[in-house]
């Protein structure tokens, strides 16, 4: 989607499209489809991941866990500190506090009372993000919650995916946000 298209679309509000669909659950969530679809229809422009894992989707991408494949391996918050464009933003951070713990373990850093208060809201990389972008520029964000972006930021939510996976797991919620 062009720069042009994104602005017009932005003009012309439309109302919010929520869909629920059925996929098997995986921890590389780009790769299950219905929320691969989603990916493909709005992403444009200087694309990033600041928790990719693996997943090579974006131009521009970032894991705080060196064993992954991702370019940068840094903080989230540090990594899209110095990133300069961003109009397409993958945000599919560890959903829970268990996860992030996890992580942190797994590289061998400390988690901290800061870490563990930051951490499940996602408030100083949201901002961020935020800071970056500009009208018309997206943000899809998974997670157990559509509580993302939202309007003091300046973004509406466009569409909403709710991909069940069935009774033993976790729905995974997908919110598609605009900068307004």
């Amino acid at each position: 989607m062009d720069q042009e298209k994104s602005t017009r679309m932005v003009r012309k509000r439309r109302k919010m499209i929520i869909t629920r669909k059925w996929n098997m659950p995986n921890g590389d969530t780009l790769t299950i489809k219905p929320i691969r679809e989603i990916y493909e229809r709005y992403t444009f422009g200087v694309t990033v991941d600041p928790f990719a894992k693996n997943c090579k989707l974006c131009q521009i991408t970032n894991d705080f866990n060196p064993a992954t494949e991702a370019m940068f391996h840094l903080k989230a918050d540090d990594f899209l500190r110095q990133v300069e464009t961003i109009n397409f933003v993958i945000f599919d951070p560890p959903y829970t506090l268990r996860q992030i713990k996890e992580l942190y373990n797994s590289v061998d850093v400390g988690f901290t009372q800061k870490d563990s208060q930051n951490c499940i809201r996602w408030t100083i990389e949201r901002d961020i993000i935020a800071s970056k972008q500009t009208t018309g520029d997206i943000v899809l964000s998974l997670g157990y919650s559509t509580t993302c972006m939202g309007k003091k930021r300046g973004y509406e939510i466009i569409e909403i995916l709710i991909v069940s996976h069935g009774s033993a797991h976790s729905d995974t919620l997908v919110t598609v946000e605009r900068k307004l």
